[in-house]
């Protein structure tokens, strides 16, 4: 399942002024995308109950044969013949569905939408009017456009996969004089579904896959020296954490400042990277 247009990558090279129909580009595909999602989840949801009346009306069809059958066995094999084809289309017909789902659903971009929508809001208002806002914005979704990591073996037979999609790409100069550039990146771990026998029961029971997703976010600041001291400026120190983000990795250079934090969650909302500007700039030296 897939949304209409527009395309799935944004390329941007404009002026502040010029950045409003991107804005309302994104805005647009973002209400797609979760309508799209929201008829994903009644699909699943009407799956997921007619498996269960399916196999119910099944598993009461073959105990009404057994206690009806009794000695009369062409009765008995008719009415539990009738009892396991339920059962077995049950699992063959809404549960191979739900499985396919499980494992292909549709793109869940609502979150890049709006991030970068609200990043290209209100940057603008931080640029000079005559400078250019460039990047790049992915929108295909991690599933079908993201490049696949490591791998390491999972329960059974299963192969769990780590797959990486850099989907934000912003430069631009602020009106400060300094250049910024941004990168957000995710991380998605992916256990499949899989059957796994219980160890009392020893019946196979259907695991569904397993999803987790890593945040991650990549800052450049180049300074401006005649605006900022880049002797006494000074990134965040690693290892601490700011809002939801954990800051995993920093650097400076002349006047240069490089700061890397991630964090476990499936979106990136604007107010973490607010935040985190907010602490780099926390450290920036004014020159008096």
């Amino acid at each position: 399942m897939t949304t209409a247009l527009p395309p799935p990558q944004i390329v941007i090279n404009q002026r502040p002024g010029q950045i409003q129909p991107y804005v309302e580009t994104l805005q647009s595909y973002g209400r797609a995308n979760a309508e799209a999602l929201e008829r994903a989840a009644l699909e699943r949801k009407k799956l997921q109950n007619e498996q269960r009346i399916v196999s119910i009306v099944g598993m009461l069809v073959c105990v009404l044969g057994l206690f009806l059958g009794g000695g009369i066995h062409p009765i008995l094999f008719l009415i539990l013949a009738v009892g396991i084809g339920m059962l077995i289309w049950a699992a063959q017909g809404p549960g191979k569905r739900l499985r396919a789902i499980e494992e292909c659903p549709p793109p869940d971009v609502t979150g890049r939408c709006a991030l970068a929508a609200w990043l290209l809001t209100n940057l603008q208002g931080d640029m000079p009017t005559h400078r250019r806002l460039t990047g790049q914005i992915e929108l295909s979704g991690i599933e079908q456009g993201g490049t696949l990591g490591r791998t390491k073996p999972g329960f059974g037979n299963t192969t769990v996969s780590y797959t990486y999609q850099r989907w934000l790409d912003l430069e631009l100069r602020l009106v400060d004089g300094n250049e910024l550039r941004l990168r957000a990146t995710e991380r998605l771990k992916l256990r499949p579904g899989h059957y796994r026998k219980g160890s009392v029961s020893g019946k196979s029971k259907w695991k569904p896959a397993k999803r987790s997703m890593l945040q991650r976010v990549s800052l450049r600041l180049q300074m401006n020296p005649a605006v900022y001291d880049t002797a006494l400026s000074r990134p965040p120190p690693a290892s601490r954490r700011i809002g939801g983000l954990n800051v995993r990795w920093t650097d400076q250079h002349d006047h240069e400042l490089r700061v890397v934090a991630e964090a476990e969650m499936d979106r990136l909302p604007p107010e973490e990277i607010l935040q985190l500007l907010r602490e780099i700039y926390a450290g920036l030296a004014r020159r008096g």
